[in-house]
């Protein structure tokens, strides 16, 4: 997903549920998986 206010992609696919998750986040905000 692109950020329309800083211009930088804010998310990033999670490895297991393939869901977007926040980038800065340490674990997937929809399934728990950790990074």
């Amino acid at each position: 997903m692109y950020c329309p206010f800083c211009g930088a992609h804010q998310f990033k696919n999670c490895p297991k549920c393939k869901k977007e998750t926040p980038k800065t986040s340490k674990f997937c905000t929809i399934c728990g998986f950790k990074f």
